[in-house]
């Protein structure tokens, strides 16, 4: 949904209500044995893969939100090689152990996904049978090995044990990188992973080996199955490409990537309860803001905390900016607010209550142990992206990814707020 100039408060509400309450019965419930593979899930994956069709998939741990980017340049990159990209579970690695994995459907409306962007998606639970004893062993690339000198490694992973697998890995070629003679550059191009895949090029291209951690084989990459260990440094032409209005995975993956039904439901519960409204009432447009501190704090070097990081005051202007560009180009008032933010300090949030704005506090929700751990992040995700504005933390992928959501499925107003040092965001 794209608001025109002038647009009444009611176009937002329908907006809004629309990706909320969306019809599950036309766009998430679907045949649970894909036409992209022979049947339902195998105990070893190669049996459950069609003899003519080829497939892509990667581990990419790295923080939920990377991860969530990994995903979408790995499908993008499955486009332009014409290949079925088949999604592992998202591993908690910003979350206790005890969260678990979590499927990439129980996060996106795949159904919805594979409509938009017209190309096939697959998940490893519709492959290979959970908790099967069956150890497949298989071949990846290791982007990792190649961009992370001082490592030398391929990267390490939780998927491979949980889906069974035994995984050699082959270091992907230095010319593979975005820039070759920059020393610790870390991207790597698209294309290049891409042309990996085909033969002509593939031919004199294999790195050097490193062997299985389970039985010691060491397999070349698979050609039927192309895998690899990280994803997340994945660019067209530039560096956090993301950050662009061009960027590839982004305009023809995750533009598309829209919520479960069901997550946006436990959100739309949670939303109405932070803004006192009643169970039918609807959601009133409202600016959403995502203060990241926490391991930003990081980045501060020796500048104290409290000069390194934006105050609540420059969210608060940054805020105000939204709030009125929105009432001046599309006629909506956005006068409420909602903060979602990693810090843990009470004085802080005492400060945000001051301004009138709220938020959901998870633990007195009880949001993991209604829903489950990952939920207090994933909702939170929601919540970033289905409002009629964001002020987001200038650097953090979760406020950027917020930015594009509200942008290009609402319309919506997006500012950044600088932080590294006292009135980095003056001005």
């Amino acid at each position: 949904f794209f608001f025109a100039s002038g647009a009444s408060q009611r176009h937002h509400e329908a907006a809004v209500e629309e990706q909320l309450v969306a019809n599950p019965a036309e766009l998430n419930i679907s045949n649970p044995y894909s036409e992209w593979l022979n049947g339902p899930p195998t105990p070893s994956f190669r049996d459950n893969l069609r003899n003519d069709t080829k497939y892509m998939t990667v581990w990419s741990p790295g923080g939920w939100t990377n991860d969530v980017m990994s995903l979408f340049n790995i499908i993008y990159v499955a486009i332009i090689s014409e290949r079925v990209a088949v999604m592992p579970p998202f591993a908690p690695t910003h979350l206790p152990q005890k969260a678990g994995l979590i499927n990439f459907g129980d996060v996106f409306d795949v159904p919805r996904l594979i409509e938009g962007m017209k190309h096939p998606v697959v998940e490893w639970w519709q492959v290979k049978e959970t908790g099967s004893t069956a150890v497949d062993e298989v071949g990846c690339w290791s982007v990792w090995a190649t961009t992370q000198i001082q490592e030398g490694r391929p990267r390490p992973v939780p998927h491979p044990h949980h889906l069974n697998l035994d995984v050699s890995y082959t270091s992907i070629p230095s010319e593979a990188k975005l820039y070759v003679n920059r020393p610790g550059d870390v991207h790597v191009k698209m294309w290049a992973l891409a042309a990996l895949t085909f033969p002509d090029y593939r031919r004199n291209r294999l790195g050097t080996s490193f062997p299985s951690q389970l039985s010691g084989h060491s397999l070349p990459p698979d050609e039927h199955l192309a895998c690899f260990d990280f994803a997340y440094y994945l660019c067209a032409t530039h560096e956090r490409e993301y950050e662009y209005d061009y960027s590839p995975a982004w305009r023809f993956v995750g533009r598309y990537a829209r919520w479960n039904p069901t997550l946006l439901g436990i959100a739309h519960d949670l939303l109405r309860g932070a803004f006192e409204l009643e169970p039918e009432e609807e959601i009133p447009p409202y600016v959403a803001v995502h203060v990241r501190r926490g391991d930003f704090r990081n980045a501060c070097g020796k500048t104290p905390v409290n000069e390194c990081f934006a105050p609540p005051s420059a969210f608060a202007r940054r805020v105000a900016d939204v709030q009125q560009e929105l009432l001046e180009t599309t006629g909506i008032d956005a006068r409420r607010v909602l903060v979602t933010s990693d810090e843990t300090d009470p004085a802080w949030w005492s400060e945000i209550k001051s301004f009138g704005w709220t938020w959901v506090n998870h633990t007195t929700a009880r949001t993991a142990e209604t829903y489950g751990l990952w939920y207090t992040v994933t909702v939170d995700a929601v919540f970033q992206s289905i409002g009629a504005g964001v002020v987001g933390t200038h650097g953090s992928t979760m406020s950027l990814l917020a930015a594009r959501r509200t942008q290009d499925w609402y319309g919506g107003t997006t500012r950044m707020v600088k932080w590294g040092h006292l009135g980095a965001d003056d001005g």
